[in-house]
């Protein structure tokens, strides 16, 4: 069925058939997701999580088929945000992750304002998200990441190759600043692009810790 546009009236059937599309990632049948009411936003990241631990040879079919999951998760977490359902700061950094794997600008920016929103509640584990949301939604609109959440390839055939975390500004916050987000510093940075460009783990990943 088609998904209701952001700016259209979300009804009660609407959500359920929503969440029946969901219903294979969460492992429950469509009866069982009818009796049980649409999915909580906490349940609804279980499910992006999930949809992102498949193995490594996942190809464009793959892909495609967790992006409409996802457009009907955010779907469904905008209808929880209308309802009021959702309250606490772990509830809103829930809901910023799963806008964060949006397809444009606007849910980028709708996750930076939900973590920060998280921040506001007293979530203090939302900082990463609060940063890497801001970086996505600067390099989405053509414009320097701050942070340096994001990592990419300039180019994906043959292989993956020339890591790179550009466009970047790379003066205009201090690692203290990043820190305070749980983002690591610059020369850590240049050290996971390094690891990155051999395919090997990352030495020094994003951590409040």
């Amino acid at each position: 069925m088609p998904l209701p546009t952001r700016g259209s009236q979300i009804t009660l059937r609407s959500v359920f058939a929503m969440s029946f599309l969901l219903c294979g990632v969460c492992g429950t049948s469509a009866a069982q997701q009818a009796h049980a009411g649409p999915p909580t936003i906490h349940e609804l990241l279980e499910q992006d999580q999930a949809d992102r631990q498949g193995p490594d040879d996942t190809g464009p079919a793959y892909w495609r088929g967790v992006a409409e999951r996802d457009s009907a998760r955010r779907q469904l977490a905008t209808h929880l945000l209308a309802a009021g359902a959702v309250r606490s700061g772990a509830d809103f950094e829930d809901a910023s992750v799963i806008f964060q794997h949006g397809d444009g600008p606007a849910d980028y920016l709708e996750a930076h304002v939900l973590a920060m929103a998280a921040l506001a509640k007293g979530d203090t584990g939302a900082a990463w998200i609060a940063a890497a949301t801001l970086d996505r939604y600067l390099q989405s609109v053509k414009q320097p990441q701050i942070f340096g959440t994001q990592y990419s390839w300039r180019q994906l055939r043959p292989a993956p190759h020339g890591a790179t975390q550009d466009p970047y500004d790379r003066d205009l916050l201090s690692d203290t600043l990043r820190r305070a987000f749980c983002v690591a510093p610059q020369a850590s940075q240049r050290q996971n692009l390094q690891a990155m460009e051999r395919h090997q783990a990352w030495p020094s990943p994003d951590s409040c810790h």
